[in-house]
C-alpha cells in the first residue's frame, strides 16, 4: 500500500527488482527483458506527468497521505473480503449456477477452464 504514498519509490523498486520479469507469470518467458523495452521510461514519464499535475492542482490522483494505521485498516478490510470458501468448489456449490439451466433470461454463461471443464 506504500505505493499510494510514494509511487516513484514503488516504481523504482519494481524495476530495480527486475520489472515484469520478476513476476511469476513471466518466469518461464524466454528473453523476458526484451518484451517491454520502454516500460521503465514510460513509467517515469507517467510519474513526471502525475507530479506536474499535482503541482498544478489538476491531478485526478491526489496524494493519499495514508499513515501506517490507515494502511493497516485498509489491508484488514480487504482481507476480510477474502473468504476461504472460494478455494473449495463444494463450499461454493450453493452459489454456482446450475449448468443445465440457461438462466432467467436464457443467456447464462458457464465458466470453463482451458480444457473445457466447468468451473
Amino acid at each position: 500500500m506504500g505505493h499510494y504514498n510514494n509511487p516513484r519509490r514503488s516504481v523504482d523498486n519494481f524495476f530495480d527488482d527486475g520489472g515484469v520479469c520478476q513476476l511469476p507469470q513471466f518466469e518461464d518467458v524466454e528473453d523476458c527483458d526484451l518484451l517491454y523495452p520502454g516500460s521503465a521510461d514510460n513509467s517515469d514519464a507517467a510519474l513526471d506527468k502525475l507530479s506536474a499535475e499535482r503541482n498544478a492542482g489538476t491531478a485526478l490522483f491526489e496524494d493519499t497521505d495514508l499513515n501506517g494505521q490507515d494502511r493497516n485498516n485498509i489491508v484488514q478490510f480487504l482481507q476480510s473480503l477474502t473468504d476461504p470458501c472460494v478455494l473449495d468448489r463444494d463450499c461454493l456449490a450453493p452459489w454456482i449456477a446450475d449448468t443445465d439451466d440457461t438462466g432467467p433470461d436464457g443467456q447464462q454463461l458457464n465458466a470453463q477452464d482451458m480444457q473445457g471443464n466447468l468451473l
